[in-house]
């Protein structure tokens, strides 16, 4: 079988799947502790919009948001999603027609960010980490061929710009690195992004 693969193996992660209600249901604990013993600090959310830029596969638009809380002078918490998704990353031809395989990246985690002013801006700088729910379907077919959970260390940094007395230009570049499969081999995702936050108290 002539198979050509250009960036991604099957990856079922069983015990990673099993353990992914815990990582949700702490993920949240710790979210709403902080939201509720700080909700008088600074809160807002953001949306944005970006490039992903994954290892071994051309870059792809990507999709992003969060809800930020800051529960000291200068650190924040932030929960945040993410999604993107890449076209034709695996190429099989088991026979004398070939198959095109599509990759789906959708994430949930955490960020721990520092918060820091620089003239009329806020620059921030952190990291945490992330469950990435992944989904490889053939380009001509319908159905999921595989589905894999994995975990993801993240890296994040950016300025803010004020806008409004409620409004900032949020601009961000960050790395993933999404953890694969035996041999545990990782990939590096590359990111960057720009959008709105919304304050409010």
């Amino acid at each position: 079988m002539d198979t050509e693969i250009r960036a991604f193996n099957n990856f079922p992660i069983e015990g990673v799947r099993m353990k992914l209600p815990l990582f949700l249901i702490v993920l949240g604990m710790i979210s709403i502790s902080f939201g509720s013993a700080y909700a008088e600090e600074a809160q807002s959310f953001f949306v944005a919009a970006g490039v992903a830029k994954p290892e071994d596969i051309d870059a792809t638009f990507y999709v992003t948001g969060g809800y930020r809380w800051e529960f000291s002078r200068g650190w924040a918490i932030e929960p945040n999603v993410g999604y993107w998704k890449a076209d034709n990353v695996e190429r099989q031809c088991p026979g004398p027609t070939c198959s095109e395989y599509d990759l789906k990246d959708l994430h949930v985690g955490l960020h721990f960010l520092r918060v820091a002013p620089m003239g009329s801006a806020d620059v921030f700088v952190g990291g945490g980490a992330a469950a990435h729910f992944r989904e490889r379907t053939a380009s001509t077919s319908r159905g999921v061929e595989h589905t894999s959970t994995r975990l993801g260390i993240h890296f994040r940094g950016g300025v803010e710009f004020p806008l409004a007395s409620a409004i900032s230009l949020t601009t961000g570049i960050g790395g993933d690195f999404v953890f694969r499969d035996v041999p545990f081999e990782d990939q590096f995702v590359l990111k960057a992004q720009a959008g709105l936050r919304f304050f409010f108290d």
